[in-house]
């Protein structure tokens, strides 16, 4: 099988990008897997590959971006188990549609006291990096755990965070790419294990309310923000993005 389709069809689903791609292969044990995937995603993994990214370029073809950033298969047996380098966050990236046509990220950066602290995210498309997003400079800090320790877990959901969050939306435009408006919004994505991946964490944040549904040609999220009291939720505002991009930003306040 090609090895840039066994890689693409691990790390996504019903998706295949052809082309030719070079992949160092490893054997792990199975009690090993987990940790050797854990030690990509520390700091010093993600300063290496931080290096690495400087000689990447728009228009770099696959394979050599593959071999820049040095893309190896983690196998046990003869079976593919996960795909890793040196600060890539693999659950964080896949196929996602960008504007009208379809991209795959890779999203790079670290994890921090079980926060994913995301940098650079790569986009590629047609076989050659389309994009690249430097989330460093729009980064305004992920969630700080001594801080949350101090305030309690029960500020995620009061009105008190909520209106913290809010004042963050004036960061946030229209056409903006959902990962830089949701880290804005001071959004972090908290890691519940390598094989669960991250779910997404910010105060005010309605994660129970999240949708997503595909219209036609197009993929429609909507994100929830306000607060709960009296166990009620009341709605603050909606984030709606359609097809990777902020499309509107609906108020909601005024019906609560």
């Amino acid at each position: 099988m090609n090895k840039r389709i066994l890689l693409i069809s691990f790390m996504l689903t019903c998706i295949i990008i052809s082309g030719c791609m070079t992949l160092t292969y490893i054997s792990r044990d199975n009690d090993d897997v987990q940790k050797f995937v854990y030690e990509s995603w520390t700091k010093d993994a993600y300063l290496r590959a931080q290096e690495r990214l400087k000689d990447v370029y728009i228009g770099m073809p696959t394979d050599k971006f593959d071999d820049v950033v040095q893309l190896q298969a983690v196998v046990k047996g003869k079976k593919v188990v996960d795909v890793i380098a040196d600060g890539l966050l693999r659950p964080l990236g896949g196929k996602v549609k960008d504007g009208d046509s379809y991209v795959t990220e890779f999203v790079f950066g670290y994890v921090l006291r079980g926060l994913a602290v995301q940098k650079t995210v790569v986009q590629v498309r047609d076989d050659k990096v389309y994009r690249i997003i430097d989330l460093e400079a729009e980064d305004l800090g992920p969630i700080d755990m001594r801080e949350v320790e101090i305030k309690g877990p029960e500020y995620f959901n009061s009105k008190e965070g909520y209106l913290d969050t809010k004042e963050k939306l004036k960061n946030v435009e229209i056409g903006m790419n959902k990962r830089v408006a949701l880290i804005k919004l001071g959004c972090s994505l908290v890691e519940i294990s390598i094989k669960d991946g991250f779910f997404l964490m910010a105060s005010g944040y309605l994660r129970n309310l999240y949708s997503q549904q595909e219209i036609g040609d197009d993929v429609i999220e909507e994100y929830y923000f306000g607060y709960v009291e009296d166990e009620k939720e009341h709605l603050g505002f909606i984030v709606r993005v359609i097809n990777n991009k902020v499309s509107e930003i609906v108020l909601e306040e005024s019906k609560s």
